[in-house]
């Protein structure tokens, strides 16, 4: 499998899927027309750290983010490397999110996406994995926000996409975020991310 997991693709003009997806690099000053992927996001394999990804934890949650150490690639431990995230949702009194996000300068109109690899090892009633893209202007009010959600078992890592969501005016900042949700009081969920790039 390719390493394409919680992938951060700025996508900045034509964008579209060619078994990846990519990015038309002329609006960017690049006459040739060329296409091009780039990854942005600083520690995406989570390996021996969760340095450049802050915690946020939810006030209707009890839940932990920390490492979850493996011994490599396809176990359920981490997707590759030693190392992936874990987040362990294990008390919820209402709907909330939990988890570790990352923040990259952007600009209004350009193209996001993200990917990742997860592994949602347990859910309760409503809880599940959700990966998320927010758009945040200079003061970091959010502008816009677009969630994928699973809230089915898994067995191994498997892909999670959110793709091509345009940044609205006013944007200056995107918010990657790999998330422990609950719908509803009484709602668990630990789920693992690995492999951003």
């Amino acid at each position: 499998q390719s390493n394409l997991a919680l992938t951060i693709i700025r996508m900045v003009k034509d964008a579209f899927a060619l078994g990846a997806i990519v990015t038309y690099s002329q609006a960017r000053g690049d006459a040739s027309g060329k296409y091009y992927v780039r990854n942005v996001l600083n520690n995406g394999t989570f390996d021996g750290d969760l340095g450049n990804w802050t915690q946020v934890i939810d006030a209707n949650h009890t839940a932990t983010t920390a490492l979850s150490t493996g011994t490599g690639r396809l176990n359920t431990d981490a997707q590759s490397g030693p190392d992936a995230l874990e987040v362990d949702v294990t008390a919820s009194t209402g709907a909330g999110v939990s988890g570790r996000y990352q923040d990259y300068a952007a600009a209004p109109s350009e193209v996001w996406s993200a990917s990742a690899y997860k592994y949602l090892v347990s859910q309760s009633n409503g809880g599940g994995a959700r990966l998320r893209i927010e758009f945040l202007d200079s003061g970091l009010s959010v502008l816009a926000t677009h969630d994928t959600d699973d809230t089915a078992i898994d067995t191994d890592f498997e892909i999670m996409s959110n793709i091509n969501r345009t940044a609205p005016a006013s944007t200056v900042w995107i918010r990657i975020s790999c998330l422990g949700f609950s719908a509803a009081s009484g709602d668990l969920a630990k789920v693992r991310f690995d492999d951003v790039m």
